[in-house]
This record gives C-alpha cells, structure tokens and sequence, in this order.
C-alpha cells in the first residue's frame, strides 16, 4: 500500500492526533484513515479511532468504515440502526477496479481477512 500509492503508514492514531487538522487530500486523509482501521480490534473501534483523529473527521470515519466492514462485517446492532444502500450487481463490478475496492483487498491480504468481493 505504502509503494502502491506512496502513503506514509508509519505513524501510530497517537502520534497523528495531536498535529493532525483538516486536510481534504488522498495523501492527508486516506493514510490517517488506514491507520484507525489497522489499530482496531473491531468495526466500531476502527469508526472511534477514525473519528478521535480529529480534522475531516466524517471522511476519515466514511473511509475507515468501508475497509473495516469489508474486513469485520457490520456488528448487528449498528446495521439495524442504519438502512442498507443496496448496490445492484453492475455497480458491484464497476467498484471492483476502483482504489476503494484495491484498498480492502490490501487490507484483507495483510490483515488475514476473508475474502472481501466473492
């Protein structure tokens, strides 16, 4: 991921937290993101560590959770709460290729998940 998309993975949630402020771009947002989701030990934790950085912090925590789900799944209580947007077969392909879809693929190779996109 680092070579791939030349981000910088090395920073522990506490260390980016207290210098970290808004920031819009892939390379300041995205990386910040990963690193809420690799410090989790579950899905509402990776949200909790996404959202304490601070900063574009409904980004950071819309990124965190789209790995952490393809990883850990939604816990039950939080998936009653929040309707599913259902993605029709054809917008499933599409994201395939996109660097969302590469992002949790990484995520599931390094981390030893199940297989994100069947």
């Amino acid at each position: 991921m680092e070579a791939d998309f030349d981000y910088d993975l090395s920073l522990s949630c506490d260390e980016i937290r207290p210098d970290y402020g808004f920031d819009e771009t892939c390379p300041g947002t995205v990386p910040h993101a990963l690193m809420g989701f690799l410090e989790a030990s579950n899905f509402e934790d990776a949200i909790r560590d996404a959202i304490s950085l601070g900063g574009d912090s409904d980004t950071l925590a819309a990124i965190t959770g789209s790995v952490a789900e393809g990883f850990w799944g939604i816990p039950g209580a939080v998936a009653i709460k929040v309707p599913k947007c259902g993605i029709e077969d054809h917008h499933r392909r599409a994201l395939k290729s996109s660097v969302c879809i590469r992002v949790v693929d990484w995520s599931a190779k390094v981390c030893g998940a199940r297989e994100v996109w069947a």
